[in-house]
């Protein structure tokens, strides 16, 4: 299966206009496109072409060309068809068949079902296709229900050599049906999806369109001899619409101002060219091809003859940064009598408006538009005589993002878990050319306005410092992060970050004052320690070299650089040990042999 990936070009802001493009990108003017007529309204459900002129409706309004020949104010019109000299239409949910000549009614005819959906003819009788029930009623010589189809909706109707071949939703049944026999309803397929939108028929073929919830709308041939099934293309669009057949080439229609011309296993083309947003059905009458439209209502003629002119604007173009431009480099087929030529402009914003430059021709195949982030291209082709297109069959445009500054996003200084003495330096940086970065380290101390070097040529996210290589004090780091690694000398840049103040303390608590005291019941010893830098975060004694006991300062919480400690003791003589240490665990031994 091969899918059409051609959103991108439903996304531009400037219309493309009498251009198709085909499987290989290449871009070739498309037949001419003519507007025919335009109606009021949103929508036309269908049409006929006649040596009259055209009959559509557009709900609830039916027009001979622009003419409107009826309006009904409560129901709707969804088919109608020309037979002979009669114009046939039918109104829901009134279940009403008119049949016009003269710009009068000249007969009513009454269907036993809710919606008229899809219409068809022979030379004898008018075939309808309904909803709620789904029933196959004929009027003409003889008015009869044919058959009742098993699921809600009459989706897609064609006939061929006395065969109604039947499509359905929501269920997605594919049907056969003799005329001459309509008791041999046959179920040719159940598909996955649940509309059948669409049926044309050549030779032994059936060829499809579904829509789904499940899966983007798809077409699909179907061998009626063999019983075989093939999905042909997925199509980019939400719905659609309808299916047509000319010789060997189908034509499918959607909810996208595009038409696809396929050609079953050698290309596939995408016309543009229609101001409507969507396609409503496709009709072959003679040898032109006449589409209509939803929001805008319109008839279009697609002739057999090429258009004498096109333009193609490409996508807006993101080049993700302010780029410098090269040349174009356009592969081509040029006829005798055919031409093109490009343009181009530049922006920063993603969407086309004052701010962007004005379109330029190549010079010398040169882009001469101004630096910018945005970049848009258009090509005009020319048919002056002769019967083919010119053909550009590859584009190519060069460009260069001028270098952007790395990007430091965080530096943080935590402390090893296993090892307090070093400091983990992290930093998180990024280049938006994705360019390799080089980091070096500076550290600057405390009322010190000098930085001085601490590590250079750095490829790594950390650095681990042993903080005892530096004085006790208050510290902040300096990274210097450079994109030199792969940039030139003249295009090197930079981003620079300061971290937050830290401190570096690799120097134990002191003991202030040591007293004993005797008390009536034992004896007390007041202890007292400071650090200049640091919360004291500790204190342990021992008695004798026994188990160590843990003290809290006389208030009750380590939280100052100056703690005082009292010991409660009931021995005359002992040896005393006590050990403190601060928030950096620089910590300190003391001992004595006590003697009151």
């Amino acid at each position: 299966m091969k899918i059409l990936i051609f959103l991108l070009f439903l996304l531009n802001q400037e219309k493309n206009f009498q251009i198709m493009i085909d499987k290989d990108s290449m871009i070739y003017l498309s037949p001419e496109i003519e507007e025919v007529l335009e109606v009021e309204g949103n929508f036309i459900y269908d049409f006929s072409v006649t040596k009259k002129g055209i009959f559509l409706t557009t709900g609830n309004k039916v027009y001979h060309n622009e003419k409107i020949i009826y309006e009904e104010k409560e129901g709707s019109i969804f088919a109608l068809t020309t037979a002979g000299e009669y114009l046939y239409f039918g109104v829901s949910p009134e279940s009403l068949i008119f049949q016009w000549k003269d710009n009068r009614i000249i007969k009513k005819y009454k269907i036993p079902a809710s919606n008229i959906l899809k219409m068809v003819f022979d030379d004898k009788n008018i075939y309808l296709g309904t909803s709620y029930p789904a029933i196959l009623y004929q009027i003409g010589k003889e008015e009869k229900v044919l058959q009742e189809i098993p699921d809600e909706n009459i989706s897609a109707l064609n006939l061929e050599r006395e065969t109604l071949y039947i499509g359905t939703s929501p269920k997605g049944y594919l049907y056969s049906l003799p005329i001459n026999n309509p008791k041999d309803l046959k179920l040719l397929l159940k598909c996955e999806e649940e509309e059948i939108k669409d049926i044309v028929i050549k030779d032994k073929i059936l060829y499809f369109i579904t829509n789904s919830t499940k899966k983007m709308p798809s077409l699909y041939s179907f061998d009626k001899i063999k019983k075989e099934l093939k999905e042909i293309f997925s199509f980019p669009c939400s719905t659609l619409f309808s299916l047509a057949i000319k010789k060997e080439t189908l034509f499918v229609s959607g909810s996208e101002e595009v038409l696809y011309k396929i050609i079953p296993e050698k290309n596939y083309y995408l016309i543009y060219g229609f101001d409507s947003e969507a396609i409503t059905k496709i009709l072959l009458y003679e040898k032109e091809i006449y589409l209509a439209t939803g929001y805008l209502p319109k008839i279009y003629r697609l002739k057999e003859e090429l258009a004498k002119e096109g333009n193609y604007s490409s996508p807006i173009i993101d080049l993700k940064f302010i780029s410098q431009f090269g040349k174009m480099e356009i592969i081509s087929y040029l006829p005798l009598f055919t031409s093109y030529e490009v343009y181009t402009r530049s922006g920063s914003n993603n969407l086309i408006d004052e701010s962007w430059s004005k379109l330029e021709k190549l010079k010398n195949g040169k882009i001469v538009s101004p630096e910018n982030r945005y970049f848009q291209y258009l090509i005009k082709l020319k048919r002056e005589k002769g019967k083919e297109s010119p053909i550009l069959k590859k584009i190519r445009y060069f460009y260069k993002n001028l270098n952007q500054p790395p990007k430091i996003k965080t530096i943080n200084i935590e402390t090893d878990s296993e090892n307090p003495k070093i400091k983990i330096i992290k930093y998180e940086a990024s280049d938006p050319n994705n360019d390799s970065l080089i980091h070096n380290l500076y550290y600057q101390i405390k009322d010190d306005k000098n930085w001085f070097l601490l590590a250079k040529e750095i490829k790594e996210n950390e650095y681990r410092l042993d903080s005892r290589i530096l004085p006790d004090g208050y510290y902040k780091i300096k990274l210097i992060t450079s994109d030199e690694i792969t940039q030139t000398e003249k295009e090197v840049l930079r981003d620079s970050i300061i971290s937050q103040e830290f401190l570096i303390d690799n120097t134990p608590p002191k003991l202030v004052y040591f007293e004993k005291y005797k008390k009536k019941e034992g004896y007390q010893i007041k202890i007292k320690i400071t650090d200049s830098l640091s919360i004291i975060k500790g204190f342990f004694y021992s008695i004798d070299n026994e188990k160590e006991e843990k003290i809290l300062p006389l208030d009750g919480i380590f939280d100052d650089k100056e703690e005082e400690f009292l010991l409660e003791i009931t021995k005359e003589s002992f040896l005393l040990n006590i050990r403190f240490f601060d928030e950096f665990y620089n910590e300190k031994r003391l001992n004595w042999l006590i003697k009151f």
